[in-house]
């Protein structure tokens, strides 16, 4: 059987692809792919069954339906739901960091930490900007490391 792509899906930058296909772009993967703008990767181990015939974005998540028993080595029957953290992006400004990430992300909290062996994350408390669709933050810059993370709070 030839490859083909049944379904497209475009979520915060990403471009997702389903159908029957063993790799996308040189990378291998099974039946649903993402491509960044710049290379194809995989999704997990992807999607094991006959295809995947349509995909849907839903804020950081890809909903997959077709005709298959497994997605990302779980069972599944027919539908999955693939969830995708939200990217932390940093820049270098002339004089600070520039921290953002993308306003879709409800329910993430920006913590800084100074020593990642303790994990002691406690929350950024300087303010945050909206600028287009990503929330912004220039941190206190200090004189030691400084790690951030986004963390998901427990509902």
């Amino acid at each position: 059987m030839a490859p083909t792509v049944a379904g497209l899906a475009a979520d915060n930058g990403q471009l997702y692809a389903g159908g029957t296909f063993r790799q996308a772009g040189g990378t291998a993967a099974s039946n649903i792919a993402r491509w960044d703008g710049m290379t194809w990767s995989a999704l997990d181990s992807g999607i094991q069954g006959e295809t995947v015939l349509a995909l849907v974005p839903a804020r950081g998540e890809v909903l997959a339906g077709g005709r298959f028993g497994f997605a990302g080595g779980k069972p599944a029957s027919d539908f999955s739901l693939w969830r995708f953290p939200p990217v932390l992006r940093i820049a270098l400004r002339s004089d600070a960091v520039q921290l953002s990430w993308p306003i879709t992300a409800t329910g993430y909290v920006l913590q800084t930490s100074d020593d990642l062996s303790k994990a002691a994350w406690r929350p950024v408390t300087n303010g945050f900007t909206v600028v287009g669709d990503q929330y912004v933050v220039l941190p206190r810059l200090t004189n030691h490391a400084q790690f951030f993370r986004l963390h998901q709070e427990q509902p």
